[in-house]
């Protein structure tokens, strides 16, 4: 029972599985003895014609691992090339390397993908199509102006009135993150920026009036995380409690918030009232059990690790981090 085990992150970022030996990325397993993947690269694209090593889907990086690192299983990564300093920057190269698998790959998700490009394409031609008509209008503006000041006033009646003023564009509206409802009683931690997602800041306001209606006052430890407060959980921050890689926790996204208290007797009631309100805890999670923990997720089945439903949710779960963090930044930061 005195027996320790070392840290399982190993070369590359790979996580080693003790028992078998094994290094697990997203995507594969790797057997560091004969320098081989157990399974083909999955990733069409990254064979190469100019590069012959490249087709033989089992080797690592093309038999150069100096120069080159596959954390993901999918493909080449050259350090000299995507070498950053900062894990906002790190999560989104990732998140690009599956958005090129899942396109190469998946018929449904490039049809969408392609469909949204074109759709942007359209609506950014329709903008530039209205800037350049408002530029002509203001000319014929002008010209009835002109028009009147020589008191010709009868030639408004064939240009017509002037169009009406365009409307601004106001990217806090609608709400990524807001505050919960000004009549329930809670405490909140120093640690919490006590903002939610609207659906969660709605469900979440409610199961805190019902504790507030037996008596209990609870206290918020942690609510919505930007990059920086997510890499603290993970760099050891959260203690003995489980921390999602950066970008891709569902505090990023405002979809889960932690209560202190615990081991209080309250606390039951608590978890019973916030179960009841259609979040999960942590606390039934069986391998890595999170009891402050409590969750919403509204991005879909979470699926077994490294199948293409679990790369789904972690894709969808990133696009809404990195929308929440631009509007925090935007909405919060800059306006305060």
């Amino acid at each position: 029972y005195a027996q320790t085990t070392g840290p399982r992150q190993k070369y590359a970022g790979m996580e080693q599985d003790e028992a078998t030996g094994m290094s697990h990325t997203l995507w594969r397993e790797f057997d560091s003895l004969s320098a081989r993947w157990t399974a083909p690269d999955p990733y069409g694209g990254s064979m190469d014609p100019g590069s012959p090593q490249s087709f033989n889907r089992y080797t690592y990086c093309n038999n150069d691992p100096v120069n080159k690192v596959d954390p993901a299983g999918l493909m080449l990564i050259d350090i000299g090339v995507v070498q950053v300093n900062s894990a906002g920057e790190a999560s989104q190269l990732h998140f690009l390397s599956v958005h090129n698998f899942r396109y190469s790959v998946n018929k449904d998700y490039r049809d969408q993908y392609d469909a949204r490009v074109k759709q942007e394409q359209l609506e950014k031609e329709e903008r530039e199509k209205g800037e350049r008509k408002s530029l002509a209008e203001r000319s014929n503006e002008a010209f009835l102006n002109g028009l009147k000041q020589s008191g010709k006033d009868k030639f408004k009646d064939y240009f017509g009135p002037p169009p009406d003023p365009v409307p601004s564009i106001d990217p806090c509206n609608p709400a990524l993150l807001t505050s919960l409802d000004a009549d329930v009683q809670y405490v909140n931690a120093a640690r919490s920026r006590d903002l939610y997602a609207p659906e969660f800041a709605t469900r979440f306001s409610a199961a805190i009036r019902e504790m507030n209606a037996a008596g209990i006052v609870p206290t918020i430890n942690q609510s919505f995380r930007t990059a920086a407060d997510q890499q603290r959980m993970v760099d050891g921050a959260s203690g003995s409690n489980p921390a999602a890689a950066v970008g891709y926790s569902l505090h990023e996204t405002g979809n889960a918030v932690d209560i202190n208290g615990t081991r209080s007797p309250q606390f039951a009631i608590i978890r019973e009232i916030m179960e009841r309100h259609g979040f999960t805890w942590g606390g039934r999670w069986p391998n890595r059990p999170d009891r402050p923990h409590f969750e919403l997720n509204p991005f879909g089945p979470k699926g077994a690790r490294g199948t293409p439903q679990r790369a789904l949710w972690l894709s969808r779960v990133h696009d809404a981090a990195v929308r929440a963090s631009g509007y925090y930044n935007q909405c919060f930061i800059q306006v305060r």
